[in-house]
């Protein structure tokens, strides 16, 4: 196992090297167990007998709404022996309920029983069991090209997982967001509110009481006015129909971020997401920000033949949004931000991953540890082909055996590619015209008060922390030019001084990135 680490190390000092010409080679990984490139080694030891049945029992009690439950196993990673028990139990929905046998999910928390306890820094890792995937390869992609587009989410790699001797499988270790330390490194600080989405939900305004939203768990301390950015940020998007609601909701929300994921969410065919199915997120209410920040989970059914497209309706309904869904498509700068977002994405992250090479690289990484895995849920041959082939797979959906076909990885997201541009430039971006995802021209909304006495209020939808300069040409009813000046906008807004102008009806000209808005105005 050293010999592997050394090796993991000497690739990486070579990737460091190479990195202008090799985009692909992996960054620093500060735990070794989070190394995509070893294949690593977790063995449990669990001293409980009937340790299986008890864990199943415990977990259909959380189903019923019980405490969740962990025993106390011991663990060694990669030769490595934790000094003190750890706690661990079964996890997962879908992934653990719709697939039986004895290949389950598992939560594990080293510091369950010692509370000073953590493995280089982790507290809680994640066993994935790869269900519905038989290429074993849909999370790591997913969560390998989030990161690469610089998305904060897990860290995966993949293990051989041992319990009380026997081979379990091969599993894929999921980083935790809850782990303080995945916060600290992808925010800053671990002192923010963490919010689970624990069930289905299209975060509809309730009411202000946190009570109203059971599906959302809040996975960090309880403490006073934990819950009202969140709620603030709920009600905005289901209430405001303000002219400054897009300003407003940059003030709340990281906007841009959760614009990235879910243009990665589209592509990834990732149904199984909130847009679609209003689930498998977390919201981190960052102190150092003062905004909610969007973190991504669970991507084992993404790359599914759904074919999703750019704004998805709901799983159940042909014709509506999820409400944050709606409210970017329906506003006319959150929609031309994320067409041009996406292009981006397209054109400097999707075209330029090594999807092959790291596709390739993984498969044969894992794949004697997937040959060897009797607990697997589809075939070996299965595994081989659905890399780059289509497969038709039996699985329980809604409770029913049901064959499914499964496009191949590589095929399908090429695919993707060229029918979202299609899509794109159909909804008026062409992605070979878009260079910079920052230049969204602004939109004029409203120009107020009208008639006005003294201070005119110009108001473009532009980011909140961008300024930009405005031409202001003031013309009056003979069409002679009476005004000309230069201004600013701060926070989307701009104002001008008409104290000195003569009451009247005047035609103002407002330019803004090349775009020109004509309105009239009546001073009094």
């Amino acid at each position: 196992m050293q010999g592997n680490r050394f090796l993991t190390k000497i690739l990486f000092i070579i990737c460091v090297a190479l990195a202008p010409v090799a985009q692909w080679c992996s960054t620093a990984y500060a735990q070794d167990i989070f190394d995509p490139y070893t294949l690593h080694e977790i063995r449990i030891e669990i001293a409980q007998t009937g340790w299986f049945d008890t864990l199943d029992q415990w977990y259909d009690a959380s189903l019923d709404g019980s405490a969740k439950q962990f025993m106390a196993a011991g663990i060694t990673i990669d030769g490595n022996t934790l000094k003190k028990s750890s706690g661990i139990r079964f996890k997962g929905q879908y992934s653990n309920t719709g697939f039986p046998g004895l290949k389950k999910p598992f939560r594990i928390h080293f510091n369950k029983f010692s509370d000073k306890q953590d493995y280089e820094g982790i507290k809680k890792i994640n066993l994935h069991n790869l269900a519905g995937d038989p290429s074993f390869l849909r999370e790591f992609v997913s969560y390998d090209m989030l990161r690469y587009a610089g998305i904060a989410a897990p860290r995966v790699s993949f293990t051989k997982l041992f319990i009380n001797n026997t081979y379990w499988g091969c599993y894929l270790i999921a980083e935790e967001p809850e782990d303080k330390l995945f916060l600290k490194q992808n925010f800053n600080t671990d002192e923010g509110n963490l919010f689970d989405n624990a069930d289905d939900t299209r975060m509809e305004w309730r009411g202000a009481d946190p009570l109203l939203y059971p599906e959302l768990k809040l996975q960090t301390k309880d403490k006073a006015g934990a819950w009202d950015k969140l709620l603030e940020w709920i009600k905005l998007f289901n209430t405001c129909f303000d002219y400054d609601f897009q300003q407003r909701l940059y003030e709340k929300f990281d906007i841009d971020g959760y614009l990235k994921v879910l243009a990665m969410d589209v592509f990834l065919n990732n149904w199984d997401s909130y847009a679609d199915n209003g689930r498998n997120y977390f919201i981190y209410d960052n102190p150092e920000t003062g905004k909610l920040h969007w973190i991504p989970w669970d991507y084992n059914l993404a790359m599914w033949k759904k074919n999703l497209a750019l704004f998805p309706k709901d799983n159940d309904s042909k014709y509506n949004y999820k409400p944050l869904i709606w409210r970017i498509s329906e506003n006319e700068f959150l929609k031309e931000k994320y067409y041009k977002t996406f292009c981006t994405l397209l054109n400097k992250v999707i075209d330029t991953y090594p999807l092959e090479e790291k596709t390739t690289a993984i498969t044969s990484l894992i794949r004697d540890a997937v040959e060897a895995d009797t607990m697997k849920f589809f075939s070996n041959d299965a595994f081989h082909k659905n890399r780059t082939e289509g497969v038709t797979v039996n699985m329980l959906r809604s409770s029913i055996a049901t064959d499914v076909w499964l496009p191949g990885i590589t095929s399908l997201l090429s695919a993707r590619k060229d029918t979202l541009r299609a899509l794109l430039k159909n909804g008026g971006c062409a992605c070979n015209t878009v260079t910079d995802d920052n230049e969204v021209p602004g939109v004029f909304i409203k120009i107020f008060p009208n008639p006005v006495t003294s201070t005119l209020t110009i108001y473009t939808e532009e980011r909140d922390d961008s300024v930009y300069p405005v031409e202001v040409m003031m013309y009056d009813k003979l069409g002679r030019q009476v005004k000309h000046i230069s201004l600013g906008t701060i926070h989307g807004t701009t104002q001008l001084d008409v104290t000195d102008m003569p009451d009247g009806i005047y035609t103002l000209k407002i330019q803004l990135h090349s775009k020109t808005t004509i309105t009239r105005i009546v001073k009094i």
